[in-house]
């Protein structure tokens, strides 16, 4: 056995979010709600700090479909329920891209739209999907947004958040003093929470997040996997041969 099991064995560390550059932010989301439940209570640290959050929603959401809704109703709701969740975090800016749900692109369209978007805000964070998700337009998002800060805005800061996959996280943010707010704001997803109980089981990863932390004031926790977009088919690349080793199956989405 080497030695290389060892970086297995290190626990991701808190980190103080007042270390994060102050500036605009960028949250880039597949579908309405998820930037909620990946990095809600984090989107509310930086509206209390002051940072401008601009929330890029890529798709409106259309498969979602809680009541057999047209696609076009559907997405009006979803659109006003995400206005009203990023209200209650005090995010007023919400672009929506119109891409379709369940084939977001990976491609350079889409690279281009979300690059406007970073060169229009010019953003000192921007937040996105972990590579380490399953859903396709989860790695689809994650893909286009890693090419579209690499090209325009290498400089900043791309945290990768986790959905509905835990990731490998580089660091963990505490949310206790906000994690009122993003129930608050959870709870406006009427529409999808009448498949599942999507506020209990978002906040019980994040509490679940904090296990290892024992500082009792630390009861929530949002994880990040900081990405260096320079390196994204390296990481593409090692992440596919790992899950090949492993005996995952791969099927290609997002790459």
């Amino acid at each position: 056995m080497t030695d290389g099991y060892r970086v297995f064995r290190t626990f991701p560390p808190l980190k103080d979010p007042n270390s994060l550059p102050p500036g605009p932010v960028l949250a880039v989301a597949p579908h309405p709600d998820d930037e909620i439940i990946g990095c809600g209570g984090t989107l509310a640290f930086h509206v209390d700090r002051g940072d401008d959050v601009i929330a890029v929603q890529m798709t409106g959401g259309e498969r979602g479909d809680p009541q057999n809704l047209e696609h076009r109703d559907l997405v009006e709701v979803r659109r006003q329920e995400s206005r009203q969740a990023l209200q209650r975090l005090g995010v007023e800016s919400l672009v929506g891209l119109g891409f379709a749900d369940g084939s977001v692109p990976a491609n350079d369209e889409a690279i281009e739209r979300v690059g406007v978007e970073i060169e229009q805000h010019a953003p000192s964070v921007v937040y996105a999907p972990s590579p380490l998700e399953c859903h396709p337009d989860h790695l689809a998002t994650c893909w286009v947004v890693a090419e579209a800060v690499r090209r325009s805005r290498p400089e900043c800061v791309l945290a990768c958040y986790e959905v509905n996959h835990p990731t490998l996280a580089s660091w963990l943010l505490d949310i206790t003093p906000r994690v009122e707010r993003k129930r608050e704001s959870l709870l406006s997803f009427a529409s999808q929470q009448r498949y599942q109980d999507i506020v209990g089981k978002c906040l019980a990863g994040a509490y679940a997040r904090t296990v290892n932390i024992e500082m009792p004031e630390f009861q929530y926790a949002e994880a990040f996997l900081e990405l260096d977009p320079s390196r994204l088919h390296e990481v593409w690349a090692g992440l596919e041969a790992l899950s090949k080793t492993l005996g995952i199956a791969v099927d290609g989405s997002g790459s």
